[in-house]
């Protein structure tokens, strides 16, 4: 006998993807805008099998989804181009956001654009407002607080809360 699954948790599901999307694609347009960078949504690694049937190819994912942006900035009109990785995420509630929420393999791929001395951040949305943290500054707050999680009240002193989804600003960077 096949187990039934929960309606409310499908339909939590949906609209959790859903909005998850939405930040994404407001994040889309808004790197289009960028002049002094090129960040670029980046896709689950895939091989297609098989030929098209009415227009449609079969895929088979060969890895994991890696972070959900990826490119570069530039400091200023004269430096040269800074790579950066960018994951978003969205919490609905307003308790204490997670860092849980991203994949150990997503994890491991920020810390080591940050160990480069690259800009590895997560643009969260949570609690009312679209947040930036610097992915050093959220380790460094798991290990001091030997908890995964950041609450409302430690948003703001961990990262920067953001106008829309605008998180490139040259001057805050060093």
């Amino acid at each position: 006998m096949t187990p039934r699954k929960d309606p409310a948790r499908a339909i939590r599901g949906r609209v959790s993807r859903a909005v998850g999307l939405d930040l994404e694609d407001r994040l889309d347009a808004y790197h289009a805008t960028l002049t002094d960078a090129h960040v670029r949504r980046v896709g689950t690694p895939h091989r297609v099998i098989g030929k098209p049937v009415r227009g449609v190819f079969k895929v088979a994912m060969t890895g994991h989804q890696g972070c959900d942006f990826a490119g570069w900035v530039r400091l200023s009109p004269a430096s040269l181009p800074m790579p950066v990785v960018l994951e978003a995420k969205t919490h609905d509630g307003f308790d204490a956001w997670s860092m849980q929420a991203v994949d150990e393999h997503q994890r491991a791929e920020l810390h080591a654009y940050a160990a480069a001395g690259c800009l590895a951040l997560v643009v969260l949305e949570a609690w009312g407002s679209v947040w930036l943290f610097e992915w050093a500054r959220l380790s460094g707050h798991r290990a001091a607080r030997s908890r995964w999680t950041v609450r409302p009240d430690e948003a703001e002193t961990l990262g920067r809360r953001l106008s829309g989804v605008a998180w490139w600003e040259a001057e805050v960077w060093p």
